[in-house]
Parts: structure tokens; C-alpha cells; sequence
């Protein structure tokens, strides 16, 4: 998914990962609840505390308060001038183009829609 926004903004490969990894776990959430309560317990959230759900939820929110903490934009709007407008294409040049085969979870076109939605508003 870098390669999509690499094509509407030059952007490195460490920033372009660490921008979309929180909306793609987001996105994956209802099937890797329990890996993403490890990724929470390794960022040292108190997930024994915690259902499964807050904590695969607070994993989430843990990369992000770490790309904050790191000065990284959380979201395309912040990051770059890539317009709102292009979000549909972007989704469709991801589908067409970057196949997600070993993706966790499948994504349909309007997942995708919706992915970039979220990334672009920061709606994580």
C-alpha cells in the first residue's frame, strides 16, 4: 500500500509503513485480536487487565501514540497534498494493483474506499 501513496508523493519507505500499519491493523482487527494483545503486552499496555477486544484496540492506539511521540504524521491529510478527492483512486489502484493475498483479512474495493478515508481524516 506505500507503493499507492508513493505514486501520488515521493515518500520513504519507513514513513509510508509507519503511517498506514495502525489503519491496516485497525482494518485487521477482528481476525488477529490475539496477536495484536501480544503487539499491546510488547508496548507495554496491561493487557491482563484487560477483554481482548480494549487490548487488541489499545495496540492500535499504541503505534500510535508512538508515531506521535516520534514526530511521524498519523494521517495522509497531515502528512501530505495528496486531495481528499483521490481517495477512490488510490483504493482502486491498491485492489487492481496490490493484490493483499496473505492479508489477514480479505479487502474489497469500498474496504478500501474506507481505508484511505480513515487514513486520510486520521480516523483510527
Amino acid at each position: 500500500m506505500l507503493f499507492v501513496i508513493s505514486q501520488f508523493k515521493p515518500t520513504a519507505h519507513g514513513v509510508g509503513c509507519g503511517l498506514e500499519m495502525p489503519y491496516l491493523m485497525e482494518f485487521n482487527r477482528p481476525v488477529i485480536r490475539e496477536k495484536l494483545v501480544k503487539i499491546a503486552a510488547a508496548m507495554g499496555e496491561p493487557t491482563w487487565k484487560y477483554s481482548e477486544e480494549y487490548s487488541a484496540r489499545q495496540a492500535v492506539l499504541s503505534v500510535i501514540n508512538l508515531m506521535k511521540d516520534c514526530n511521524l504524521p498519523i494521517s495522509l491529510k497531515e502528512y501530505s497534498d495528496i486531495e481528499e478527492s483521490c481517495i477512490e483512486e488510490m483504493a482502486e489502484i491498491m485492489i487492481d494493483n496490490y493484490p493483499r493475498a496473505l492479508n489477514p483479512r480479505v479487502m474489497t474495493k469500498a474496504d478500501a474506499v474506507q481505508y484511505y478515508e480513515n487514513m486520510w481524516h486520521g480516523r483510527y
